[in-house]
């Protein structure tokens, strides 16, 4: 099995930092955004990484290449620690695509179609990022074993569901099958409070439906919401509610909470923001 991450986009809701710096590489404490997705595909066995970026993102590819001279300077100063952290991301292998045009997330699997078609893949919005003993991508995997169908990942939104995508859905044989999307509801329009995260298992099967609506699509950016439609009429699609603590860095508020959630998380991180709130009285 293959990943793809969806990593072109212009971030401008983090402007101005993403100006110069791709969101997948924000610091989040002692990791980048994008090893947490590194953490899940090694945890489920995946190596191969098929990443969409853009111009703007010269240091995404650069971070999955060597660094010859760095890595001399640790072997000599015997800075294993270090060094294993560097050479992380070059076990992978990976392939680059430039999207030259924004043209939405529809698109941009189209764009990888060629590398993907073969088997059942991971897709990844490094947005999103999941804490917990089983990764994301692992719990989806567990509902793509026993149905070999598309599944995607949420979690539920109890403040304000009407903000995003909500997933209505069907249990059959303790599975949840969807039934519908609503792209920001009204209020009282859904019971449902159970809206998308970023991360999916697809199928081929998924990618040829894909491209059949993008067949009729005239303009504007172009999403796979007809497909996933199209599948749910078939049960095809099913969504999984994500065990752990799901957050974004989608904007500096959510950021600032994903960093300090993390670094909370971690022995290190505790003792300092502990200190810095005792500091404070």
């Amino acid at each position: 099995m293959k990943a793809f991450i969806f990593a072109a986009g212009y971030g401008t809701r983090n402007l101005p930092m993403t100006k110069t710096m791709p969101k997948e590489m924000f610091p989040i404490f002692d990791k980048t955004a994008i090893d947490f997705i590194l953490d899940e595909c090694e945890e489920v066995g995946i190596t191969d990484l098929v990443i969409l970026t853009s111009r703007r993102k010269k240091a995404l590819e650069d971070y999955f290449d060597r660094d010859p001279e760095l890595e001399t300077l640790l072997t000599n100063a015997n800075k294993t620690e270090e060094l294993a952290l560097i050479q992380r991301a070059t076990k992978f292998n990976v392939t680059f695509i430039r999207q030259q045009e924004m043209k939405g997330t529809g698109h941009a699997l189209l764009t990888a179609k060629a590398l993907l078609k073969d088997e059942a893949f991971a897709a990844f919005f490094p947005d999103d990022i999941v804490l917990n003993d089983v990764g994301g991508i692992k719990q989806l995997l567990e509902v793509y074993n026993k149905t070999k169908c598309s599944v995607l990942g949420a979690r539920e939104e109890l403040e304000n569901p009407s903000a995003y995508g909500v997933i209505e859905y069907k249990e059959k044989n303790n599975l949840s099958y969807i039934t519908r999307i609503l792209e920001k509801p009204k209020a009282g329009e859904t019971d449902s409070n159970l809206v998308s995260v970023g991360r999916f298992i697809y199928t081929p099967e998924f990618l040829e439906e894909l491209e059949k609506d993008y067949k009729n699509h005239k303009i504007g950016e172009f999403y796979p919401m007809g497909a996933m439609m199209s599948f749910a009429k078939q049960d095809k699609i099913l969504v999984k509610k994500l065990e752990g603590n799901i957050l974004d860095i989608g904007n500096h508020n959510a950021y600032l909470n994903t960093f300090l959630e993390y670094a909370d998380s971690t022995p290190e991180g505790r003792k300092i923001i502990n200190k810095f709130i005792n500091n404070r009285k």
